[in-house]
Parts: C-alpha cells; sequence; structure tokens
C-alpha cells in the first residue's frame, strides 16, 4: 500500500479528530492481534480464544502438559501454556501444518514468556514445496541468553541478539522470522525491539518428495530435573513479505 501522508498527519484534520489513512492502523486500533510487525499480506492468525483443537500437542517426562490458560495473555482472555516434564526430554511441544498459498517470502511471528527453569527452545518454519523441504529454525537459548538461527550446513549459529530473561512477571516477548524458500535465503529476524539482517545466509535443503505444505511447530525444554512453565500467543503466518 502506497503511503501519501506521514503518520500523525494533520493535513486532514478535524476538530477534535484526525483522519486514519493507514488501514493497517485502523485494524489495530479495532483489536488486531497484527501490531508488533505490519509487514506481509497475513496468511492465518492464532490467539488461542477458541481452544487447543487446531493444534497438535504432546510432551516428554514426568509432569508435561499443553493447555489453553487464562492465566495470562499478550491479547484477549486466553493463551497456550506449555509445562515440560522434569524427566526424559524435559520437552513440551505444538505442531500444525498448513497449506501456502504460493512459494514466496513467508514470515512466522509469535510471542512468549520467559520462564523459570527454561532452557531453551526451537522454533521450526519448515516449507515443504513438494520435492523438497527448507528448513528454517530458530533457536531462542536462555541459558546463554542468546538467539540462533539454524544454518545451509545444519548447525545452530548466533544472530548477535542477545537479551535479558524477564521472569518476576509474565511479560511477553514478540519475535518474527521472514525467510524465502524460493531462494533458500533468511530475511531478517526481528526480536523484541531488536531486528537483525540475516539475507546473506541460506536455509539448509533437503529431498522430501510428497504433499506441500508448512510445517511450524514449537518445542521448549526445560533444565534436567525441572518442570519449566511457557505461554505463547498470537501466532501469525504471513507471505508476501518485503
Amino acid at each position: 500500500m502506497v503511503h501519501t501522508l506521514p503518520d500523525y498527519s494533520s493535513k486532514y484534520k478535524n476538530q477534535t479528530i484526525s483522519n486514519i489513512t493507514d488501514y493497517a492502523e485502523l485494524a489495530a486500533r479495532l483489536g488486531s492481534i497484527v501490531t508488533h510487525d505490519r509487514r506481509g499480506n497475513v496468511v492465518w492468525l492464532e490467539d488461542f480464544e477458541h481452544g487447543i483443537n487446531r493444534w497438535w500437542v504432546t510432551g516428554s517426562g514426568v509432569g508435561n502438559s499443553q493447555t489453553i490458560s487464562a492465566t495470562t495473555s499478550r491479547s484477549g482472555d486466553s493463551s497456550l501454556k506449555l509445562v515440560t516434564g522434569n524427566t526424559l526430554a524435559h520437552q513440551a511441544r505444538a505442531r500444525k501444518l498448513f497449506q501456502y498459498p504460493s512459494l514466496v517470502k513467508h514470515g512466522l511471528e509469535f510471542s512468549f514468556t520467559y520462564g523459570a527453569d527454561f532452557d531453551y527452545m526451537r522454533v521450526w518454519f519448515n516449507i515443504r514445496d513438494g520435492a523438497d523441504v527448507h528448513y528454517i529454525g530458530l533457536e531462542i537459548d536462555n541459558t546463554n541468553q542468546r538467539v540462533e538461527y539454524w544454518d545451509d550446513a545444519g548447525n545452530w549459529v548466533p544472530t548477535g541478539i542477545t537479551f535479558t530473561e524477564v521472569v518476576a512477571w509474565p511479560m511477553f516477548v514478540t519475535v518474527k522470522i521472514v525467510a524465502d524458500a524460493s531462494t533458500d535465503l533468511y530475511t531478517r529476524l526481528i526480536f523484541g525491539e531488536q531486528e537483525v539482517d540475516l539475507s546473506a545466509h541460506g536455509l539448509q535443503v533437503a529431498g522430501a518428495p510428497g504433499a506441500p505444505y508448512i510445517d511450524v511447530f514449537f518445542d521448549m525444554f526445560s533444565t534436567a530435573g525441572n518442570n519449566a512453565t511457557m505461554y505463547i500467543d498470537d501466532i501469525i503466518l504471513t507471505q508476501n513479505e518485503v
């Protein structure tokens, strides 16, 4: 959409109000969850206000659980609550498959909270085109307080983003990863207020004949012997990213 006026323009200002010239701003004011980064066209939204049945959930170890919770949320009344087990792989997972409209630049945005005894979370945003799978991977390493991406050689590589966890109260941090499976290159990563250019880094690709789809899953892990809790909310899948 072409912007013809600067934000907060007073050119067409009326008495007591200013006209909204940006439809994205109008949608945001009406309660859209797409407020952190508005680039791209929305393919699918999840705010966890309608249960958990749209997701496949599982976990590993004693005490693991995956439920809808009204304890906290980024928007609305509820969020997805993941609790890891305290034995075996110390894991909790949520996964969903999507058909995609076309093989273009896609983005995945989500918001999450830190929790005590949280070790790391791996987010996979894999695109299958019918012949190959294009791996788009992100690791939020809480133990080392850094964010990494999965490179074309199959390694976790630091992005340069670091963070300080907030566990005193459930503060949601918004993350967005964008990549292009048609060129097999990452585009960018947003982590809260930080943004890094990943366009020089390639995706790992492997042969995988079969139906084309996007495979999104969140894998959360706790430190040994502990049950860790994380809340996830406002998951947004986009296409036609810039």
